[in-house]
């Protein structure tokens, strides 16, 4: 049975580090990555999988917004990327019970036009809060997952 699953409007390409779960060293106890201090910096072991980059319809709802907080203005930018499932299916981010291979705590990175050109990048990556599949086309067949992408505050650290 063919069916209709519709198109991205005005697509662009995401570059997109999805978090590898395999490679993250976790804390036993409460279960998050495991922080260190090698020469009295901060760091994660959250580690990442090479960039991919992906077709996707972008609405950016704020970007480069500032918050005022007790340690100073943090950045607040979100934006919420539509990719159909036809660019993921074809990329090999469709798991065996059909489900998008993007989560959360993925990055995005930058943004290109198709051509390649270079639309913006983001120093700080955004991180994806929400990973949802939603959407079906014309028939009956599954079509968009819409992820959001957000800053993630840097204050005070104990």
């Amino acid at each position: 049975m063919s069916f209709y699953r519709g198109r991205l409007l005005r697509p662009f390409l995401a570059e997109i580090q999805r978090i590898d779960t395999q490679a993250t060293t976790y804390d036993p106890v409460w279960r998050t990555p495991v922080v260190t201090y090698p020469g009295g910096v901060r760091t994660k072991s959250t580690a990442y999988q090479d960039p991919i980059l992906l077709r996707a319809q972008i609405e950016v709802t704020a970007d480069g917004v500032q918050q005022q907080t007790a340690s100073g203005n943090t950045p607040d930018s979100r934006i919420v990327l539509v990719f159909h499932f036809r660019n993921l299916e074809a990329a090999g981010l469709v798991d065996a019970n059909g489900l998008p291979m993007l989560r959360v705590n993925d990055r995005l990175t930058r943004l290109m036009r198709l051509n390649g050109q270079q639309l913006q990048v983001y120093p700080r990556p955004l991180y994806a809060t929400e990973v949802q599949p939603t959407g079906f086309g014309l028939g009956g067949g599954r079509n968009l997952v819409i992820a959001t992408y957000e800053d993630r505050p840097e204050g005070t650290q104990a």
